[in-house]
């Protein structure tokens, strides 16, 4: 994990809009949080950085699309219901959208799909 995030640090500061980099960095937090209850939520925080810059790079990246909506579905997994519903639907419902631009352009299934 940490060889591999240094080599994309190292390849985003090169290129500061190397997509795949991003997306990979993205998809690799996302992946390094399991098993850490402690840091989880930062660490999803840092991942939807990443997908959040892929998107202002090609904002109809279906990677990055999907990479978001599962960082966003994992942060609304972690919101409490009762407490705070309004914010679970909100993340829930973001992250729905980002599925959708996931799997679909216009008519057309992305290669995720």
């Amino acid at each position: 994990y940490n060889l591999a995030k240094k080599e994309f640090l190292i390849a985003i500061e090169l290129d500061n809009e190397f997509l795949e980099a991003l997306i990979e960095l993205g998809f690799l937090e996302l992946k390094n949080r399991v098993g850490k209850s402690r840091t989880s939520k930062e660490i999803i925080s840092t991942a939807i950085g990443y997908f959040e810059r892929a998107l202002s790079v090609d904002p109809n990246n279906h990677r990055a699309h999907h990479g978001i909506a599962k960082s966003l579905a994992a942060q609304a997994k972690d919101i409490n219901y009762f407490n705070n519903k309004a914010q679970k639907h909100a993340k829930a419902n973001l992250a729905n959208d980002h599925f959708e631009r996931a799997y679909l352009i216009s008519e057309t299934l992305t290669p995720t799909q």
